[in-house]
């Protein structure tokens, strides 16, 4: 009975190996995020494998069915928050993005814990934090001068 039951899930793990979800890199065009450089490196480290279009994919994203959660994490990251398309953000929508960045990242949900895993680089420090914040409020605060 054991055996039936581990050939059946086998089976069913190799038939599941056929259905591949895209992951998708759409080409950056010039629209992204312009932020100093200790800022860019930061996100770039912390925020840019779901939050841009210049996602590293992982090997295990090859794999159902965790490939499956993580290209909807990526798809749903990059629908809340783009890097690669804030140019083409209102001045309203940004505003409101860096006020979530600050409390996303103040509260420390953002890095994810469950991608932070995998990702221990990603992990922000206090003073990763603390930068991150002082400059999305200094950009915040440019769009209360418009």
């Amino acid at each position: 009975m054991l055996k039936k039951i581990i050939l059946t899930l086998a089976i069913i793990f190799l038939l599941i190996q056929l259905y591949r979800p895209e992951r998708t890199n759409p080409v950056v065009e010039g629209k992204a995020i312009q932020a100093p450089e200790h800022i860019a490196l930061v996100l770039k480290r912390a925020c840019y494998d779901c939050h841009s279009n210049e996602t590293a994919w992982p090997w295990y994203s090859n794999i159902a069915p965790i490939s499956y959660f993580t290209i909807d994490h990526v798809n749903n990251g990059r629908k809340e928050l783009n890097f690669s398309e804030w140019e083409t953000y209102k001045p309203k929508r940004k505003a409101h993005k860096l006020e979530e960045m600050v409390e996303m990242v103040r509260e420390r949900i953002m890095p994810l814990p469950s991608y932070l895993l995998a990702h221990k680089e990603a992990e922000l420090s206090d003073e990763d934090i603390r930068v991150i914040i002082t400059w999305a409020e200094e950009e915040r605060s440019k769009f209360d001068e418009e």
